[in-house]
């Protein structure tokens, strides 16, 4: 006889949830009329595809159709409808999607699996149904790519109440058509307060009414969410003049984003990026990371007043990672003609003491010396990461002599990569030991947490000397890089072939093969 506690619903509700099996799921719901309710919910609470409820409805309804896509070398299944959708159908389907709390796409296809989709009438015809109400009104969940003008529509008639968490990528190549471009867009009201993760990319994504408005007002909005934690989003490129145009808010209205703990960004163009900046108050973000939409919006025009809006838009006692990107690829004699930039330009960030990881790739070449990588360790003690333009586009004059990578390691005790221009020039011969390897060896260091670094892009004269010195430094490093030169000295090739020679001599040390030649 079953014991009475199994009968509450609570019970059985915390024990389901933890059943991974589909089939167990279905089975407890058909055997056992006490766990039928419990069953379902546990078994319809997380889809991977909205396809997986059209198969629960009759099978002379709907069809599915394998189509093979040559360009992206993918194999589509495609759901289609045979007849029109019945109030008995639809029955079936509300019996299941209001147990739906979350729809999560794969982000990636096991072999011979194929992408499942559904033509455009089966989508509009799932959504006249629907109106007002929502297809899925408990969702909380949803991670959508939109394939079509038609996936818009029903991106609008998944959005309920109750949705925590908004993801949706749109193709590059997608067009939307005048109809869909003016659709009345759903009302950010049915998403507040709930709304805390909100995630939208691709080239285009921002003319589309995903929210209320276009681009610009779905970011005021947004930011008046009072739940809002993780951001990521395009800023338009006309945000300048749209902000110039608004009417100046007093500090005591200035409470947008007052929640954010994340930002991801794309621009448009570095004038609305800072706008975007310096507009609102980001003061409990701790992760940040900003990149351009596309290579005419490159970091090509006003660094240092970019770098100035960021550091007095952030709080320094918040941000915690910073990553900015820019993968505009410049010509040498491009890059040669440019300012390059040092720690004036680089000051601004080092007003963020909690700093813990920063990546910085940018199209400019970085002044990186002796003086500027301490005064980075000063600032940033708690430091972990820290990649400053990793593919090697340093200044001829940046030199980071051994001593000072020490140093380097002493006051950031924490560090675990590092891309540096690490020079070894003065390991002259074989037996060179500037710093008492030796001694060195014998010592109970704090810097083991090293398991990342990328040296270069020097050439060295003896690499094995080298990775004698970096074996007593870093006895239990993992991964170490030479990066090879962009400007053609020293010799790509070569400077390659000193890596692998720094490297397999180094693993061999710290692997204790070879561990006689300290």
């Amino acid at each position: 006889m079953m014991h009475r506690a199994l009968l509450i619903e609570d019970i059985q509700h915390c024990i389901f949830n933890w059943i991974s099996s589909k089939k167990t799921l279905s089975a407890l719901s058909r055997t056992c009329e006490a766990f039928t309710e419990s069953a379902l919910d546990a078994q319809w609470r997380d889809l991977d595809s909205f396809t997986r409820l059209i198969e629960c409805m009759p099978h002379d309804l709907w069809s599915r159709d394998l189509e093979y896509d040559e360009t992206a070398e993918v194999q589509h299944s495609i759901f289609t409808l045979r007849r029109p959708i019945l109030s008995s159908d639809w029955a079936v389907f509300q019996k299941y999607s209001h147990r739906v709390r979350s729809v999560i796409g794969p982000y990636t296809l096991p072999s011979g699996a194929s992408l499942v989709q559904m033509d455009d009438p089966c989508i509009l015809s799932f959504c006249s149904l629907s109106a007002p109400i929502p297809l899925l009104p408990n969702l909380t969940v949803l991670d959508w790519s939109l394939h079509s003008n038609v996936g818009i529509l029903a991106l609008l008639h998944l959005v309920s109440p109750c949705l925590t968490s908004l993801t949706a990528s749109m193709p590059p190549n997608l067009r939307l058509s005048s109809e869909f471009q003016s659709a009345t867009p759903i009302s950010i009201d049915q998403i507040r307060p709930s709304l805390k993760h909100f995630a939208v990319d691709g080239d285009n994504c921002y003319s589309v009414n995903l929210l209320n408005g276009v681009a610009r007002e779905t970011i005021m909005l947004l930011a008046q969410l009072p739940t809002l934690r993780h951001a990521t989003f395009n800023i338009p490129a006309d945000f300048a003049t749209y902000i110039e145009a608004l009417p100046s808010p007093s500090p005591t209205q200035k409470q947008q984003f007052s929640k954010l703990r994340r930002l991801y960004i794309t621009h448009e163009n570095l004038a609305s990026m800072a706008a975007f900046l310096n507009c609102f108050d980001f003061h409990l973000v701790e992760e940040i990371g900003l990149s351009p939409e596309n290579p005419s919006s490159s970091l090509t025009m006003g660094t240092q007043e970019f770098f100035t809006a960021l550091a007095s838009s952030l709080s320094p006692s918040s941000i915690r990672n910073m990553a900015i990107y820019d993968q505009f690829r410049a010509s040498p004699r491009v890059l040669a003609a440019r300012h390059p930039l040092g720690i004036h330009e680089l000051r601004p960030l080092l007003q963020f003491r909690r700093l813990q990881a920063l990546f910085l790739t940018i199209p400019y070449l970085i002044v990186f010396d002796d003086a500027l990588l301490l005064e980075m360790a000063d600032a940033w003690p708690h430091l972990t990461t820290l990649c400053l333009n990793r593919r090697g586009l340093w200044s001829s004059g940046s030199r980071i002599t051994p001593l000072t990578f020490i140093e380097l390691l002493e006051r950031c005790p924490e560090l675990e990569a590092l891309s540096i221009p690490l020079d070894f020039s003065a390991i002259d011969c074989v037996d060179f030991d500037p710093l008492g390897i030796g001694a060195l060896r014998n010592q109970d260091r704090k810097r083991a947490k090293l398991k990342e670094l990328c040296l270069g892009p020097y050439m060295v004269i003896h690499p094995q000397a080298i990775a004698r010195f970096l074996a007593a430094v870093l006895p239990d490093a993992s991964d170490i890089h030479m990066l090879a030169s962009k400007s053609g000295k020293p010799d790509a090739p070569a400077c390659r072939q000193s890596m692998l020679q720094i490297n397999q001599t180094y693993l061999d040390i710290c692997h204790g093969r070879g561990r006689g030649d300290i």
